[in-house]
């Protein structure tokens, strides 16, 4: 309503102004006549009425125009009057909202103590007081905080403050108690911690470190505890007694595992690096006995025959792939399933070479970009694999063993594959392949009778199997240490062998 009573007055203001010129009356003798924009002044002072507290909007509109008036316009009588007139009503419009800003100002304060003495009313009695008070007691005190200097100078406030504050000292005094309790458990306990240690060992370290870590948490009043320094000052002796055992077991731990790796073979590898890790893992201290020192230099050397070796033997897994490599053709146009034994046994060499010879060989690099391009070229065809479970296979107890190929899951998996519901069917489009062993290499595989596979492929005549080997290969021999795996080989070639189940164990046979 207030924009509207303005914006009405100016509207009535220009319109004055634009229809009488420059709004400066006309003379008719000693007297200028009221212009338009002054008749709308003293026409706006007279419509004030009785001065309340929403008579804002009245008494601005006739000040705007009075802002607006020429002196010759502001000296006329009329007007004059009409402006003291204005003056008394704004001053007792200001005197009314001065008046009823003090009077919601009272109110505001008046709440505030009433806040301030209900938060007094609802504490507890200082018999009832318990720590967990300490908040509520701030929360009145920033009550009484709030408040004027006068309220606070009110009787009831004042007497009010009195009970807030005798609760305030009598819960610091159970603060306090409570907080000389809780130095005096805390430094009692480590005490007796630090006493009940007894002779130091091996065993103590764990324990020792403990109480350290305790004592270190510890604020300045529990360190300031009597006895609490001295049990420090043993604690440090009893760790330091610890790490000088602790030295000496690892440096004997560490010389004996030196002696232990014995001649330096390619099977010393993680020997080497788990004594090499045991070296570093001592502290300063023992890195710096004589012993120590004599074990790691004996160490290195055995480190670098391991290394000599190893570089021999990488080698040879190189040339192992590249030779792998060189028999896959130049020409891939000719690429089936046949080369999914060749691509493999490439796979297969490449990842027996270290991660270092791989990124850094260059002829290992060149290699593998051919062979990866033809494998990425088999795999878009699409050839599917016979899909097999990993089983396992062990032996029965007798003598000569039979090989148990558990093979439930697998069937099933091989069957559903083949889209047929029995292993006789099954034998019309696959075989199953019995992969020999001698002393964990491979020599060959033997096909089975895939009429014996049920739940488990109990096969009795291992030897009719491994005897006709013999002739071909000079590892097949009686006495000889032998193991199995097992796969499925498609007849038709239509299909990529499956995986082989995890190898067994080894058994001896004799004939």
């Amino acid at each position: 309503m207030l924009k509207k009573r303005i914006a009405s007055v100016l509207l009535a203001f220009l319109v004055c102004t634009a229809l009488c010129g420059c709004d400066t009356g006309t003379t008719a003798g000693n007297e200028a006549e009221l212009s338009a924009s002054a008749q709308l002044f003293l026409r706006l002072v007279g419509e004030i009425g009785d001065v309340t507290l929403g008579s804002e909007a009245d008494i601005n509109a006739p000040l705007i125009v009075w802002e607006h008036l020429p002196e010759a316009q502001r000296s006329l009588k009329a007007v004059q009057e009409g402006k003291e007139r204005l003056d008394a009503c704004k001053t007792q419009f200001d005197a009314a909202v001065g008046a009823a800003e003090r009077e919601a100002l009272q109110k505001e304060e008046d709440a505030r103590v009433n806040r301030f003495l209900d938060a007094v009313a609802s504490l507890p009695a200082e018999s009832e007081l318990v720590l967990e008070d300490r908040e509520t007691l701030d929360g009145v005190k920033a009550l009484y905080d709030a408040l004027s200097e006068t309220s606070k100078s009110l009787e009831r406030v004042a007497e009010a403050e009195k009970k807030f504050l005798s609760l305030g000292e009598a819960l610091t005094r159970m603060e306090t108690e409570a907080r000389e309790q809780f130095v005096k458990e805390r430094a009692e306990a480590f005490l007796s911690a630090v006493e009940a240690l007894g002779e130091v060992t091996l065993e103590s370290g764990e324990e020792i470190s403990a109480l350290l870590g305790d004592f270190e948490s510890f604020d300045e009043d529990i360190k300031a505890y009597e006895g609490v320094a001295e049990a420090k000052a043993v604690l440090d002796e009893k760790m330091n007694t610890y790490r000088a055992l602790r030295d000496e077991a690892d440096i004997r731990d560490f010389c004996s595992r030196v002696e232990g790796i014995g001649d330096v073979t390619l099977a010393s590898g993680d020997l080497i690096k788990s004594t090499l890790l045991a070296y570093d893992l001592l502290s300063d201290a023992a890195k710096e006995n004589a012993d120590a020192q004599a074990a790691y230099e004996k160490l290195q050397q055995k480190k670098a025959r391991y290394d000599e070796l190893f570089a021999i033997a990488e080698q040879e897994r190189v040339d192992i792939f590249l030779a792998k490599v060189a028999r896959i053709p130049d020409d891939t146009s000719g690429l089936d399933i046949t080369w999914f034994d060749m691509l493999k046994d490439a796979s297969d060499a490449y990842f027996a070479l270290s991660l270092e010879t791989q990124q850094n060989n260059g002829a290992v690099k060149a290699a593998f970009e051919k062979w990866n391009a033809a494998q990425k070229l088999f795999d878009e065809k699409g050839y599917r694999q016979i899909p097999i479970a990993a089983e396992k296979i062990d032996f029965s107890g007798d003598n000569p063993p039979y090989v148990l190929i558990h093979t439930f899951e697998h069937l099933d998996t091989t069957l559903a594959f083949y889209q047929v519901d029995s292993v006789g069917a099954l034998s019309a489009y696959a075989d199953g392949c019995l992969d020999v062993y001698v002393d964990g290499a491979y020599v060959a595989a033997v096909k089975i009778d895939m009429t014996k596979l049920f739940n488990r492929f109990i096969l009795k005549e291992v030897l009719p199997l491994l005897k006709p080997l013999e002739a071909e290969y000079p590892a097949v021999k009686s006495g000889a240490k032998f193991s199995f795996t097992f796969h499925f080989e498609d007849k038709k070639g239509e299909f990529i062998p499956s995986e082989k189940t995890p190898r067994s164990g080894e058994v001896t046979y004799t004939w």
